[in-house]
């Protein structure tokens, strides 16, 4: 929905700010009129691919995620990158 509405706003050269939206990929999408006032999609989930490998020690993991949501296809792939990093 932010991505839409952020394209409107940036057509209008109105700028738009979002406490909600999380996926770094907005600012490339929407240059110069989106702004996100909030963490990432990256800050959170590269952790916990740590938590169950170190904590847990999990050296396996399943992710279930929904194919063709844009969300939780970045989540799944953050933590499948830095869980294997880990030797997971």
């Amino acid at each position: 929905m932010v991505l839409a509405a952020s394209k409107a706003a940036a057509a209008g050269q109105h700028l738009f700010v979002t406490s909600g939206a999380t996926s770094p990929r907005l600012p490339d999408q929407v240059p110069t009129y989106l702004y996100l006032a909030c963490f990432g999609d990256t800050f959170r989930p590269p952790q916990r691919p740590d938590d169950a490998y170190n904590d847990l020690g999990a050296q396996t993991a399943m992710v279930i995620f929904r194919s063709g949501d844009t969300y939780t296809e970045l989540l799944q792939g953050y933590f499948t990158t830095r869980f294997t990093q880990l030797d997971g």
